[in-house]
């Protein structure tokens, strides 16, 4: 039997772009979410949307309660430590008119969480946003046997910060062409070498001598390893038995002409599955509740993909025809405000309270027996991390994460 790929995200970036003006991308578009959101809607059992106040929620929650005749349920998690975005929820729930309803969690149930995360996700999983998408989803579960999650919005949109990295370091290297030699690069590595510590700057010497070493035809896939070259380089050390994969998706045979696009393609296709979705399908189902992800909708995916990249990130706003669209339900002063995205003080929990997991998983009999890292190299980045010392913080959550599932299932 042949197996053929029948729909593959890379094809509608290689599209040629439409030839469409903003005014009717943006109206275009609001249909397009308004069938998606919708389509979504349909079911014989409550459902209810997680608000969190950001503009992917919130389109989703704005664009369904504008358009319907019944108040609709709007769940939000809060927190007594990290960002806590709730009263932006709550503000947002008031103006629609949904039926809110809103959680505060406490620093001990977010902590009581994090040793069952191996026997709810059954496999390794470092996403620290797994807490409060576990927490809301029981929560909801309690009124509702259905949710609308708003994932995909920022792959969707380009609403990443490291995108705006993306489109600097890709202006850069136009302007490398007064170095362009192999000889700038080859001194740039050796100079990072020689400086032999583990700091950012360190790493983006090595990783601009790497570009300039490289042939130009690579250069441009390879802008978007650059946003983990020091995690790579980490990697490497930490699992020395493995290397890791370079160029997964193949970036520099793609038809693709900026490098927005490339970040959103590899963040769609590596990031988007194995992170995002893989929390919600998880914790949702942990609690058997069904979630739903309206802006995954391939043909809103199809339209945005072939939209002129300025109307998603024009150099200084970011999703900028997804707020324009939220814009026209909400006022700007309630939408506007520092992107701060999810964080719980994970750091702080493994250095105090939560302190005896490190004890009991990151010691050096335990990273022995599972096998697979150099143990002597944990302990320096534990020893490092408990001095705060580390400036990779989550590196060794992300160790803790697979010791804690290997024990489990192994």
């Amino acid at each position: 039997m042949l197996i053929q790929q029948y729909w593959n995200p890379i094809d509608f970036y290689q599209k040629p772009k439409l030839i469409i003006d903003y005014k009717e991308a943006k109206s275009a578009l609001m249909q397009l979410l308004f069938s998606s959101c919708k389509y979504r809607m349909v079911a014989d059992v409550p459902v209810g949307i997680f608000l969190s106040g950001g503009f992917d929620s919130t389109a989703v929650a704005a664009i369904l309660q504008k358009n319907s005749k019944e108040r609709l349920k709007t769940f939000t998690i809060g927190f007594e430590e990290g960002n806590n975005e709730a009263p932006y929820a709550a503000q947002i729930a008031k103006f629609l008119g949904t039926e809110h309803y809103e959680y505060y969690c406490t620093t001990k149930e977010a902590q009581e969480i994090i040793p069952r995360l191996p026997f709810f996700f059954d496999e390794p999983f470092s996403d620290s946003s797994a807490i409060p998408t576990l927490l809301v989803s029981k929560f909801a579960r309690s009124k509702v046997k259905v949710a609308l999650s708003a994932d995909g919005g920022d792959e969707l949109f380009a609403g990443y910060e490291s995108y705006r990295s993306l489109l600097r370091n890709a202006k850069l290297l136009e302007k490398l062409k007064f170095v362009d030699n192999k000889f700038s690069g080859h001194l740039l590595m050796l100079l990072s070498q020689l400086l032999n510590r583990e700091n950012l700057l360190t790493h983006r010497i090595y990783y601009l001598g790497k570009l300039l070493v490289q042939d130009r035809k690579f250069r441009f896939s390879s802008l978007q390893e650059g946003a983990q070259s020091t995690f790579i380089k980490i990697f490497n050390r930490l699992v020395p038995s493995l290397s890791y994969p370079d160029n997964l998706m193949n970036i520099s045979n793609m038809n693709i002409k900026d490098p927005i696009s490339v970040g959103q393609l590899v963040d769609y296709i590596l990031v988007f599955p194995n992170d995002l979705l893989t929390k919600v399908d998880r914790a949702s189902m942990a609690v058997s509740l069904e979630g739903r992800e309206p802006l995954v909708d391939h043909r809103l995916f199809e339209f945005v993909a072939q939209l002129p990249v300025e109307f998603k990130f024009d150099g200084v706003t970011s999703k900028k025809i997804l707020k324009d669209i939220v814009y026209e339900y909400i006022p700007k002063e309630l939408m506007d405000r520092p992107k701060t995205g999810f964080s719980l003080p994970i750091s702080n929990w493994l250095r105090n309270d939560l302190s005896y997991l490190i004890e009991e998983y990151l010691n050096e009999k335990s990273i022995k027996d599972s096998g697979y890292m150099d143990s002597k190299y944990v302990t320096h980045l534990v020893h490092s991390f408990k001095k705060e010392k580390n400036p990779y913080q989550t590196i060794v959550w992300r160790i803790l994460q697979f010791q804690m599932w290997y024990k489990e299932w192994m």
